[in-house]
């Protein structure tokens, strides 16, 4: 019987700064593009370069609203980006979008950044973290499962990839 090894990659995570939104723009852009499951496409990443560097810039500006990347030697192999919500009634709410770099899935990371969110939501009073993920993406959902996401709902039919539907699970983590 063959044990799965997992190799554990110790990263540092830092909060990104706004000289370094060309970086993470790099970053999203390879993430993309090796990914069937992000909701951008690499060709559309890269037509809005502008609007996501704006974009990222702007949220940096928003006291409920963080990007926290994963660095190697220098180097951005991952990122979590929290969106705070925009209203009094959804302002301790942030929508997360997670991705890793192909090479450095399975290793830790995404445990780490999303332990790392965790303790930037409590100190921002942020006490919903929101998610979606596709329903065959099964290493996300066990992911987010193990680190304390719940099933919300079901939106179905609301992603369409390589020429086929797929469903989309709404997961969420509350500090009480």
């Amino acid at each position: 019987m063959n044990a799965e090894v997992v190799l554990t990659m110790k990263v540092k995570i830092k909060r990104l700064k706004e000289d370094r939104a060309d970086l993470f723009f790099d970053l999203m852009a390879t993430i993309y593009s090796d990914s069937d499951y992000m909701l951008i496409e690499p060709n559309e990443v890269q037509q809005g370069k502008t609007k996501i560097k704006e974009m990222v810039i702007n949220l940096l500006k928003q006291a409920n609203s963080t990007i926290l990347v994963a660095e190697l030697n220098g180097f951005l192999v991952g990122f979590v980006l929290a969106k705070g919500g925009e209203y009094n009634r959804n302002h301790h709410c942030a929508y997360l979008v997670i991705g890793i770099r192909k090479d450095y899935q399975g290793r830790g990371i995404g445990k780490q950044l999303l332990e790392a969110i965790d303790v930037w939501a409590q100190k921002t009073n942020i006490t919903r973290l929101e998610l979606t993920v596709a329903q065959d993406n099964q290493p996300a959902r066990v992911l987010y499962e193990k680190s304390g996401y719940v099933e919300d709902g079901m939106r179905k039919k609301s992603l369409y990839i390589s020429g086929y539907y797929k469903d989309e699970i709404y997961m969420s983590k509350i500090f009480t």
